[in-house]
């Protein structure tokens, strides 16, 4: 991080650009991807964990994905449909937790990897090559460029853009959930396979992801918002 303003000075203004920028056509919505990406490949590790066979993951320009995976026994589907957004809001806890810590390799090879693990093995569709190849090729360019100042930005406002979208499809979901049980995704999928209500999984996505959200906000900013989390 440069010193032209303090640290928390800079966060607030990746923060305010990355509100701005998700309101940009084309350019908010790829940037959105890497949330997308990390909602499908969560679902895509608990599958691998519980079922030990590989997944099929699509990624698509308008922000949605897919995960399809070997169905087998209602606890293991719940566990695997309640990955996503825990996994989402996570990773960009542990982006901003380790670039704050100022350890920026860990988190360029850590995301780089990822990228590779889900090019590999889980992605399938065209858009999503395109997605993981052209993020990858952004990654590329910081570590040809060597610059670290860039490096640590680009991380930086990509984990705050991935919280962000984190946060926000965890309410969409949650308002779809009390309005649209049917079409609330993977609360909808919880309610089918539990028969507890969509609304109760919308409020525990959204919760957990507005929680880790906070925590996050305190480490940066070295404040305390939720004493008891």
């Amino acid at each position: 991080m440069l010193d032209f303003a303090p640290a928390s000075y800079q966060y607030i203004g990746m923060i305010v650009l990355a509100f701005l920028l998700l309101r940009i056509d084309k350019i908010g919505p790829y940037f959105r991807g890497l949330n997308t990406m990390f909602h499908e490949s969560g679902h895509a590790v608990m599958a691998l964990l519980l079922t030990g066979k590989f997944s099929t993951v699509d990624l698509h320009a308008d922000t949605s994905g897919t995960c399809k995976y070997v169905q087998s026994g209602w606890l293991r589907d719940m566990l695997i449909n309640l990955a996503g957004y825990p996994f989402g809001i996570l990773a960009g806890w542990a982006m901003l937790y380790y670039q704050h810590l100022g350890k920026t390799d860990w988190v360029f090879y850590g995301l780089a990897g990822w990228l590779l693990l889900n090019l590999l093995f889980w992605v399938r569709n065209k858009f999503g090559w395109f997605w993981i190849l052209s993020f990858g090729a952004l990654l590329g360019g910081c570590w040809y460029y060597n610059n670290p100042h860039v490096t640590w930005y680009f991380l930086s406002f990509s984990a705050i853009v991935n919280s962000i979208e984190a946060v926000y499809s965890s309410l969409v979901i949650l308002w779809l959930s009390a309005d649209e049980p049917g079409h609330s995704g993977d609360a909808a999928n919880l309610r089918s396979i539990t028969y507890i209500p969509a609304i109760v999984w919308g409020l525990l996505f959204a919760g957990f992801s507005i929680a880790v959200a906070l925590k996050t906000t305190e480490q940066l900013f070295a404040i305390e918002i939720v004493p008891w989390f």
